[in-house]
C-alpha cells in the first residue's frame, strides 16, 4: 500500500525539513534554542519540523510556507 504524499519517510521530505532548518536559522521556533537536526529519533533532542496547515487540512506537504 503506498503512503500519502507528505510523510516524512523520503527524499523530498528530509529535503524540505532540511531547507526548513536553515531558513529558521539552525534555531527552534518555539524555545530560541539552537537545533541538533542529527539527533537520534525519539530522543529529547530530535528536531521536529510541523506543518503550519495540516495535510489532512490540505496543507501543502513540502511547501516552505506551511
Amino acid at each position: 500500500m503506498a503512503k500519502p504524499p507528505g510523510r516524512n519517510d523520503n527524499m523530498r521530505w528530509r529535503a524540505a525539513r532540511a531547507a526548513a532548518i536553515v531558513a529558521a536559522g539552525g534555531m527552534c521556533q518555539l524555545c530560541g534554542q539552537p537545533l541538533a537536526p542529527d539527533a537520534p529519533r525519539n530522543s529529547p533532542a530530535e528536531t521536529c519540523v510541523d506543518h503550519v496547515t495540516p495535510l489532512y487540512l490540505g496543507g501543502a506537504p513540502y511547501d516552505l510556507a506551511n
